[in-house]
């Protein structure tokens, strides 16, 4: 016969007897209610013993567990933890955004002989490394460095690494000419290591320095040629850099650009919008320097939507700062929104720069409104680049006379330091 659920309503059930109480075994007599409950092993601990069940003057009781007196016994020392079989990194500070940093790193094949930090970001730092075995200048390499823990503790640190890992490892593929490559990744116990080519000065560095300005007027106007086929190659790959500043464009020994620094960029491709040109298509994101980002995107966060019309607004910033050796806004957030729409731009820029077709082209890309504002497609036919070679400019066979003497107050090796010790423990290592 089966046996019904218990929450069946149909079922039907005899009550069950509670079974009684088995006889303590340390009893060894019976005895009345009034007699008092005899102690036993007073002192150290105390037991009360109850009469048996089978008992007529059983009276259900709780045994008592022993009663110590306070301080009476104590728990013993625990024993001492073994010592740890590698040696404890440096608690790193609060403030640290990478892990101990070991002298000599190596992915498995090469060793990396760390020279210092050379510049410090919001989600990574970047070390100058020479690697063994191979002679100047092809031994210098810049190695971005990702701390672990802060990768697992924060997911959207964990996407910045992917993301730019992933489109650097694409413009190495598509053998990128102004986009920064990657040539290598490894990590260790502690970080996580990009290996990129080694650029010895960023334009923030040339154009800020009162001692090189102003720059020549060939070169300004090769860079800002050269940016515009970097901002090619960029939307070729459906990407939107957002944090297009001079500080994220590198320069090389010869004084050609290169565009980095890709971790809160934006790909089409991972939109609703795929397969759309690349001018309709909206994103919602936020992130970037205040002082170059468009009006959309500072506006962003609210739920504003945006396109690709946000590092041509930075283009335009830029060229700017390249003409007048200043910047043109400031680095508050609410400074530079009261900037954007109180100040008279074009004036601005009238009375700033001396050349009319660079006024031209600025006024264009700093229009408020994205869809009055200059786009890529129609930047070849504006009148700053009549006399553009773009072949020649592609192929970098136009010379610049760029002095490296002129330069060297610039050099991030001047800045060279150590901002935290490096550990001289060597800690296996995972190749990837």
């Amino acid at each position: 016969m089966q046996t019904k659920w218990p929450m069946d309503p149909d079922a039907s059930f005899a009550p069950v007897p509670f079974p009684l109480l088995p006889p303590f075994p340390d009893c060894s007599r019976v005895f009345t209610p009034a007699e008092a409950p005899e102690k036993k092993n007073e002192g150290e601990g105390s037991f009360v013993i109850c009469a048996p069940a089978s008992s007529c003057t059983y009276v259900p009781t709780i045994p008592r567990v022993p009663v110590f007196p306070p301080h009476s016994r104590r728990l013993p020392a625990p024993a001492p933890l073994p010592p740890p079989i590698f040696p404890a990194p440096p608690a790193p500070s609060s403030t640290d955004s990478i892990g101990p940093l070991h002298p000599v790193l190596t992915d498995g094949k090469h060793r990396f002989h760390v020279e210092g930090l050379i510049a410090t970001g919001g989600y990574g730092r970047v070390a100058l490394a020479t690697v063994e075995g191979l002679a100047a200048p092809a031994s210098q390499v810049a190695i971005k460095v990702y701390c672990k823990d802060k990768l697992i503790a924060n997911r959207l640190l964990i996407e910045t690494y992917d993301l730019e890992r992933s489109i650097m490892l694409e413009n190495t593929m598509n053998d990128s000419q102004w986009l920064v490559k990657l040539r290598g990744t490894f990590g260790d116990l502690w970080n996580r290591y990009l290996i990129m080519d080694y650029y010895p000065n960023s334009l923030s560095g040339i154009i800020f320095d009162p001692e090189i300005y102003p720059l020549p007027r060939k070169i300004v106007r090769h860079w800002v040629e050269e940016l515009a086929l970097g901002l090619y190659e960029l939307y070729n790959q459906s990407i939107v850099h957002c944090d297009f500043k001079p500080g994220n464009i590198l320069v090389s020994p010869k004084g050609h650009l290169a565009i980095a620094d890709f971790g809160i960029s934006v790909i089409a491709d991972d939109i609703a919008d795929a397969g759309k040109p690349l001018d309709e298509c909206k994103f919602f994101s936020y992130g970037g320097t205040y002082s170059y980002q468009a009006p959309e995107l500072l506006i962003s966060h609210h739920g504003a939507s945006f396109t690709c019309a946000v590092d041509m607004w930075s283009y335009g910033v830029i060229i700017f700062e390249m003409y007048t050796g200043r910047r043109l806004f400031s680095a508050d957030v609410l400074d530079v929104r009261n900037e954007v729409w109180a100040w008279d731009i074009p004036a601005i820029v009238r009375s700033e720069m001396d050349d009319i077709v660079a006024q031209n082209l600025v006024i264009a890309l700093l229009e408020v409104d994205p869809e009055k504002r200059l786009k890529l497609r129609d930047l070849g036919e504006h009148p700053y680049f009549d006399e553009t070679n773009w072949g020649k400019v592609a192929n970098k066979s136009i010379s610049i006379d760029f002095d490296q003497a002129e330069l060297s107050s610039c050099s991030w090796r001047d800045s060279l330091r150590f901002e935290r010790p490096v550990t001289p423990d060597c800690l296996p290592f995972e190749p990837s």
